[in-house]
């Protein structure tokens, strides 16, 4: 049994009336755009951490990345690199860690911008982020040695993908023992060829 007192039971007279004072809150868009925090990745010397901040935009209608990096002593974090949009995985959005290099000075994470997922690195004093990969197929996953070589795999171009999205909406989609009914087949699910490992890059 819940006990609400002199207060409680003011409010309680007030919703039965239909008068009850107003309680601010949040609006639905600072509820919509709430940021998540997702990744955190401890530099090898045991001193910064990273970690990715998701936020969706209503504005642009997408969830928006960043990556931070901050002393593990406590020290106020910084904004380091933009994270581009949050890349989905066919049923959720990616939370994958970045991989920082041996000497703790960069994190390297893949990035999706202007439609096209790469593996991207950025400084951990924010003073530099670049584009590392440049394939002609969106990246699914990487590995990076001690020496800074980035090892990749890849799926279909997306020249395939779009092309075989373009057969889909003229088409339609057949059902056969060919497809797996658990796959996505949505947006070129359809022609995900299987993966392959590309040429190392530095």
């Amino acid at each position: 049994m819940v006990k609400h007192g002199k207060a409680g039971a003011a409010i309680a007279a007030a919703l039965a009336f239909g008068s009850a004072p107003a309680l601010a809150g949040p609006t639905v868009r600072e509820i919509t755009e709430l940021t998540d925090i997702s990744g955190l990745a401890i530099s090898p010397d045991g001193e910064w951490l990273a970690y990715r901040e998701e936020h969706p935009s209503i504005e642009v209608n997408r969830v928006l990345t960043s990556w931070h990096v901050a002393r593990l002593s406590g020290r106020t974090p910084a904004r380091v690199a933009d994270g581009g949009e949050a890349i989905f995985d066919g049923e959720f959005f990616s939370s994958e860690a970045p991989l920082w290099s041996k000497d703790a000075r960069w994190i390297y994470y893949r990035a999706l911008f202007g439609g096209e997922v790469q593996v991207w690195r950025a400084a951990r004093d924010g003073s530099a982020a670049e584009q590392v990969t440049h394939d002609d197929a969106n990246v699914l996953a990487f590995q990076l040695r001690d020496d800074g070589t980035v090892i990749y795999r890849v799926g279909a171009t997306r020249a395939a993908v779009a092309d075989t999205e373009e057969r889909e909406y003229d088409d339609g989609i057949r059902f056969d023992r060919t497809i797996e009914p658990g796959q996505a087949i949505f947006r070129g699910g359809n022609d995900q060829r299987a993966p392959r490992d590309a040429a190392p890059v530095r």
